[in-house]
C-alpha cells in the first residue's frame, strides 16, 4: 500500500518537566449599543462629591483577593488614605525585560456607546515585541454564565497584569470570572510569550461589591491585579507606576496607551494613542481629545513617558467611556500602597514556580515548517520527517522526546504506527528546534 502527501505522520511532543497546554486564540468582538458602559459612562459631579467622602473610602478600598483554583474570596482590611495640602509625589520604576527569541470586547451589563473625539488617533504597533509594548498583553475571559470576552492590561512587575475591575468580576456575568488568560505582546493571531493563566486576582470592594451600574461613581475603584502562573514580566519587561497627591497635575498631562480595542482588527491588534487629560478627581482620570479608546481597551494602562531617562510610569487604569469624556480608574495613595503590599507577596508566598511549556510551532504560529522529504512513500522507501518544537514556558525544557507516527488523520490515536523518536537536549524559554528523523517507511502497514 502506498500513502501519500504529509498526512500520514504526525508529531507528538513528549515532556520529561512541566506540563503541556494546548491554547487557542480568542476571536470575534461585542457589538455596543446605546448610553453607557464600563468603558463608557457619564460623569456626574454630584456622585463624585458623595463617593469621596472620607467616611466612604474606608469601606470602598478593602481589598479582596480571590483564588480561582478553590474559588475563595477573602476580604482584607483597608489602607487609609492620607491627605495632603501640598504636592506629593511617588514613583515605582519598570524593567524593560529579556524580550523573547523569536473575543471580541468585553460585553457589559448595560446598553453602551461608543465615542471617538474628534479624528481617530489611534496607531497600530506592530513591534510588539520590542518595550513596552511587550508589556501589554490581551486578556482573555471565560465568565462563570459561559459568555467570553476580553480585555486589555499590562505587566506591573514579573508576574502580576493590572487591568480594570470590570474585567475580572461582573455580577451580572456570575462574580469572579471562570478563566483568565493573557497574551503579552499578541499581534494578530501571533503571540510570541505564549499565554498565560491566573493564580489570584484582587480588586478592591468599592468595585466588588459596588452598584457596578452606570454611575460614575461606580468606577472610582474599577481596578484589578492578576496574580499570574508564571514570572514572565522578567522576559517581557514591566511598566512603573506613580501617583500624585494633588489633581492639578491633571489638567493637561501628556499620557500614553495601549490595547486591543474591539472594533480593529478583530480585537486582536494591539493600538496606541497619545494625549492630554482634561482633569481628575481622586479616583479617575477624565481624558477627550487625541487619546482615544474604545471597548476591549478596558485595563490599558495610562502611562507617563519621561524621555529623558526612558522610564514610564502607570497613572490610570482604562474603565469606562461615554459622549461626554473618556475616564480612567486613578492611581492614587491608597492604590499605590496597595500595589507595594500586592508585589511583595507574590515577589514572595505567592510566588509562582516557573515551568517548561513545549507546544508545536506550526500549530502555535499558524506556520508550515514541519514536513517530510517526500510527498510519496511505499514500504522500504528512505525518507525523513521534520518537527519544529517551541517552549511557550518561562523555564528551560530538559531532555525530552519528539515521537513520529504514521497516520491517516491529523491526531495521534492506538491505531497509529510509531516510527521512530528523536531527543533534544534541552530548549531555552520562547526557543524553538526543529527535530528530525530519518529511516524506512516500515512494511506491513496497511
Amino acid at each position: 500500500m502506498m500513502l501519500t502527501g504529509p498526512r500520514f505522520w504526525h508529531t507528538l511532543v513528549q515532556k520529561c518537566l512541566g506540563r503541556k497546554l494546548r491554547l487557542r486564540p480568542g476571536h470575534g468582538r461585542a457589538s455596543s449599543r446605546a448610553s453607557r458602559r464600563m468603558l463608557g459612562a457619564r460623569h456626574r459631579s454630584d456622585m463624585v462629591a458623595a463617593i469621596e467622602r472620607l467616611e466612604d473610602r474606608t469601606l470602598l478600598s478593602q481589598v479582596v483577593v480571590f483564588d480561582p483554583i478553590n474559588r475563595l474570596e477573602v476580604v482584607s482590611s483597608h489602607a487609609d488614605e492620607t491627605l495632603f495640602s501640598t504636592e506629593t509625589h511617588q514613583i515605582v520604576a519598570g524593567v524593560s525585560g529579556a524580550g523573547a527569541a523569536d473575543f471580541r470586547p468585553d460585553e457589559l451589563p448595560w446598553d453602551v456607546d461608543s465615542t471617538i473625539f474628534g479624528s481617530d488617533d489611534r496607531v497600530r504597533v506592530t513591534n510588539t515585541t520590542a518595550y513596552p509594548w511587550r508589556t501589554i498583553g490581551r486578556l482573555e475571559i471565560t465568565w462563570e454564565d459561559g459568555t467570553k470576552g476580553h480585555c486589555s492590561g499590562a505587566m506591573i512587575s514579573q508576574n502580576e497584569f493590572l487591568t480594570a475591575g470590570h474585567c475580572v468580576h461582573q455580577k451580572a456575568k456570575g462574580g469572579w470570572a471562570k478563566s483568565l488568560r493573557v497574551s503579552l505582546g499578541q499581534n494578530d493571531s501571533s503571540r510570541p510569550f505564549g499565554e498565560a493563566s491566573w493564580r489570584t486576582a484582587r480588586s478592591y470592594t468599592g468595585w466588588t461589591q459596588g452598584p457596578q451600574d452606570s454611575t460614575d461613581a461606580a468606577f472610582d475603584h474599577d481596578w484589578a491585579v492578576i496574580t499570574l502562573d508564571r514570572n514572565i514580566g522578567l522576559f517581557t519587561g514591566w511598566l512603573g507606576y506613580e501617583w500624585w497627591s494633588g489633581n492639578s497635575i491633571y489638567n493637561g498631562l501628556g499620557l500614553n496607551t495601549a490595547g486591543y480595542p474591539g472594533d480593529l482588527g478583530g480585537g486582536n491588534d494591539m493600538y496606541r494613542a497619545f494625549g492630554p487629560t482634561d482633569s481628575a478627581t481622586a479616583n479617575q482620570i477624565h481624558f477627550t481629545g487625541s487619546l482615544d479608546i474604545w471597548p476591549g481597551q478596558s485595563g490599558s494602562p495610562l502611562w507617563r513617558f519621561v524621555s529623558s531617562t526612558g522610564d514610564r510610569f502607570v497613572n490610570g487604569i482604562v474603565s469606562h467611556q461615554s459622549s461626554a469624556n473618556n475616564g480612567a480608574t486613578r492611581i492614587n495613595e491608597t492604590k499605590f500602597n496597595s500595589l507595594l503590599d500586592w508585589r511583595a507577596i507574590d515577589d514572595t508566598t505567592n510566588k509562582p514556580v516557573d515551568r517548561p511549556d513545549l507546544t508545536d510551532y506550526d500549530d502555535w504560529f499558524g506556520t508550515n515548517h514541519s514536513g517530510i522529504s517526500t510527498t510519496s512513500v511505499r514500504a522500504w522507501d528512505d525518507f525523513s520527517a521534520t518537527a519544529r518544537v517551541r517552549n511557550n514556558g518561562t523555564a528551560a525544557a530538559g531532555n525530552f522526546r519528539v515521537s513520529f507516527y504514521a497516520s491517516t488523520n491529523d491526531f495521534i490515536s492506538s491505531s497509529d504506527y510509531h516510527l521512530g523518536d528523536v531527543t533534544v537536549s534541552s530548549l531555552s524559554s520562547f526557543n524553538s528546534q526543529f527535530a528530525t528523523w530519518s529511516g524506512s517507511f516500515p512494511p506491513g502497514i496497511p
